[in-house]
């Protein structure tokens, strides 16, 4: 009862705060350009780790780990394509992509670039790239309402509806408040805490292969 007392403190403490940060910054977007690219004043690293936090997030840390649990050594190299891919989008592709958006009329999504940098009239492109926007996004956000869904359940021994219900709640009131500059502090907080957490998973793992404890120590129902 204590340890769950101390996660429900934890979690409800985590959510003011992300809530708090997501009201104050709500005066800070006053127009399109500021919720979505936070008036474009926000530095390379700050970017990178916030984007990184939220691509990275409930399928990294619940379900990379429970198909590593099932592949063995073999899962090792999501890893390396991950950690590459990663550094192939911002090496080549972020930096341009932030420099023509700016010079294609001020372009605030990738739909508007497309159009505004092939000046296409017709508006294919524009309904294209939404299309896929849309279906892609579609799955991942799924994903995360998973994810949100599983964790809750776990922790808090409550129904998988209930935990469906409290996820869309959170993710619906992060959404519609303080925008992209709203996500940056919630976004370092997750870098380390990802951070940290694979770190002890991978210490872990390694003191009980040692001692040849390894299936009695993973909880099957966490992934």
């Amino acid at each position: 009862m204590q340890q769950d007392l101390g996660s429900i403190l934890a979690y409800a403490l985590y959510f003011i705060v992300l809530f708090a940060i997501g009201l104050y910054h709500m005066k800070d977007t006053g127009d399109m350009q500021s919720y979505m690219l936070g008036g474009r004043k926000i530095g390379p690293w700050v970017s990178a780790m916030s984007a990184e936090a939220s691509d990275m997030s409930g399928w990294m840390l619940m379900g990379l780990p429970g198909y590593a649990y099932v592949a063995g050594v073999s899962a090792f190299w999501i890893a390396v394509g991950l950690a590459l891919g990663t550094w192939l989008n911002w090496r080549f592709v972020a930096q341009r992509l932030r420099i023509y958006t700016k010079i294609a009329n001020d372009s605030i999504t990738l739909p508007d670039f497309f159009e505004n940098r092939f000046n296409d009239t017709s508006k294919i492109l524009r309904i294209v790239s939404a299309v896929f926007i849309f279906i892609f996004f579609l799955i991942y956000t799924a994903s995360g309402f998973v994810a949100g869904g599983r964790l809750f359940t776990t922790v808090f021994d409550i129904s998988y509806v209930s935990s469906l219900l409290i996820t869309a709640g959170i993710v619906i009131f992060y959404t519609f408040t303080g925008g992209l500059p709203h996500r940056l502090f919630p976004g370092h907080a997750d870098v380390f805490c990802n951070y940290r957490s694979a770190c002890y998973r991978c210490n872990g793992c390694r003191r009980s292969c040692r001692n040849n404890q390894l299936p009695a120590c993973i909880k099957p129902q966490l992934f």
